[in-house]
């Protein structure tokens, strides 16, 4: 549906307010609020696993399964409104931005659960994910204020992040290795 609104999106960019003399557009104020509720989740969430999570485990099952979804939705809307963004300055040919939607749709869902495996065995990773989304956030507040952080930064500090996580997975293996044999 946010592919076939992408002109109704691009049209956001009339000033709707003003704040020290700075004009926010609606696309502005889509960036802002998406990149704070990122920032603040993501916090939240680092906070629990570094700290450990206060909450006993009855207040967490008792979570609202809509309030779940909802998070769930919010943070896939976010997401999916930065990448029109981006495929906007990309690509102006729809039937390529179809395709490449659809494309990563197939691969999100295959690649999910072994992703997710993946990512609940090794702490560190989630701690690595969750810094990303901080990241992300980071970067749409500020596209939202109008500063342009070029996303091959971003790409190119998640590229260079996931490199040095994957060798302290291999030097954790080896170690392991090198104990289990002594």
């Amino acid at each position: 549906m946010l592919l076939f609104s992408i002109s109704w999106l691009v049209s956001l960019t009339y000033p709707l307010i003003e704040i020290s003399n700075k004009s926010l557009s609606g696309r502005d104020l889509i960036l802002l609020s998406g990149g704070i509720f990122l920032l603040f989740k993501a916090t939240i969430e680092l906070h629990e696993r570094i700290e450990g999570n206060k909450q006993n485990k009855s207040n967490k099952t008792n979570s609202s399964f809509v309030w779940v979804i909802g998070q769930v939705i919010v943070i896939d809307v976010i997401f999916s409104i930065d990448s029109i963004i981006t495929a906007i300055g990309m690509v102006s040919d729809i039937s390529i931005m179809i395709s490449a939607v659809m494309i990563s749709f197939i691969v999100m869902i295959l690649a999910s659960n072994p992703l997710t495996k993946l990512i609940n065995s090794r702490p560190t990773l989630v701690i690595l994910c969750l810094g990303f989304l901080l990241m992300i956030g980071f970067s749409l507040v500020a596209e939202g204020l109008g500063f342009n952080i070029p996303k091959s930064y971003l790409y190119a500090a998640i590229a260079f992040s996931l490199s040095v996580e994957t060798l302290n997975q291999l030097a954790q293996k080896t170690r392991s290795r090198r104990n289990n044999k002594k």
